[in-house]
């Protein structure tokens, strides 16, 4: 299952920073997963967990999820193939 999770370092407010965590259509949740990412934020990155959302991923929707993490995996392989090109 392709899971995703973004920290955001452009915060719309100063001082406050934000993590997603994104899991295909239909959501499914993982307990496990979303208890690690909190503990990722508060205990390994030291910052206070001030507010938490759930969402849901409507069924349908997974076109548009799968579009969303063919960017991103384009994105990784072009930074690898840049990467590359500087090891050379």
């Amino acid at each position: 299952m392709r899971r995703g999770v973004k920290f955001h370092d452009l915060p719309p407010r100063k001082g406050t920073f934000a993590a997603t965590l994104t899991t295909p259509p239909p959501t499914r949740r993982s307990v496990d997963l979303e208890d690690a990412v909190l503990k990722l934020v508060s205990e390994e990155l030291g910052c206070e967990v001030r507010q938490v959302a759930r969402g849901n991923n409507q069924a349908g929707t997974e076109e548009a999820f799968a579009n969303h993490y063919r960017i991103i995996e384009g994105l990784f392989e072009q930074a690898e193939r840049v990467r590359g090109r500087e090891r050379l």
